[in-house]
């Protein structure tokens, strides 16, 4: 199973979220990803705009297509449809001529693809500052929780936003978690940012931390990581959204 690439950063899913009228009280993607072949890559792309273009123009069934270009699965596409319910998944585009584009200009420039997830926004965490809805770029970090532990994790992560919220940070902040997950990854954060640059900023987090939560918060912090967490099992992905390929 394909999870390692699974972004949400299909993204920029925040991208999406604020395109869409929310139908209920939760936003979620779902998110698959495909592996070209060998030399494959620019008919795939052609075949996936005009798909999109095609049968994926209403919401809730627009998709953005992001491609991975660090990290596993590098190299891939990742398509992100929604935000879309559980309900609304059966009315998906779909019959003869939907299905017979998708086997005749897809497909067959396709590798392998991924167990298709779905991935819930975890609004109570979500810092968008302003401009960040034209973010084309995405780090997503994976991780596995522990058995028992999720409600730690989620404390975790609702702290780290709130210093993106109390420093201004001119990066979005989101966090995902994976519906129905038994085994990992089970929850995504994801950086989006505007240029790359951005990573190359000095890092001021420790310091940034324990201005908004107090002195020995850092400390505090990767303690309740390494309790929530299986640290083997994270990872990083960094994604660049395709508008070219995703619907209008």
């Amino acid at each position: 199973m394909k999870m390692k690439n699974l972004l949400i950063t299909f993204c920029l899913l925040t991208w999406y979220s604020m395109s869409v009228f929310a139908q209920t009280d939760y936003n979620q993607w779902e998110v698959a990803s495909y592996t070209p072949k060998l030399g494959m890559r620019d008919m795939l792309e052609k075949g996936l705009a005009a798909h999109n273009k095609k049968f994926h123009t209403a919401n809730p069934y627009k998709i953005g297509v992001m491609r991975t270009i660090s990290g596993p699965g590098t190299g891939d596409y990742t398509l992100v449809m929604g935000p879309v319910t559980l309900s609304q998944i059966e009315g998906r585009p779909s019959g003869t001529d939907h299905d017979a584009d998708w086997q005749k200009n897809v497909i067959p420039y396709v590798e392998s693809v991924s167990d298709a997830a779905f991935w819930r926004e975890y609004k109570e965490i979500t810092y968008a500052p302003a401009g960040s809805m034209n973010f084309t770029k995405s780090r997503l970090r994976f991780f596995t929780v522990k058995p028992g532990e999720m409600d730690r994790m989620k404390d975790v992560l609702k702290s780290i936003s709130e210093v993106y919220k109390a420093k201004n940070i001119q990066a979005a902040y989101t966090v995902y978690t994976r519906y129905g997950a038994s085994q990992g990854p089970h929850i995504a954060a994801e950086i989006g940012m505007a240029n790359w640059s951005f990573l190359d900023e000095p890092n001021t987090f420790q310091k940034d931390f324990e201005d908004v939560h107090g002195v020995g918060s850092y400390q505090k912090l990767v303690d309740e990581l390494d309790i929530a967490l299986d640290r083997t099992k994270t990872y990083d992905v960094l994604n660049v959204f395709k508008p070219e390929l995703s619907s209008d």
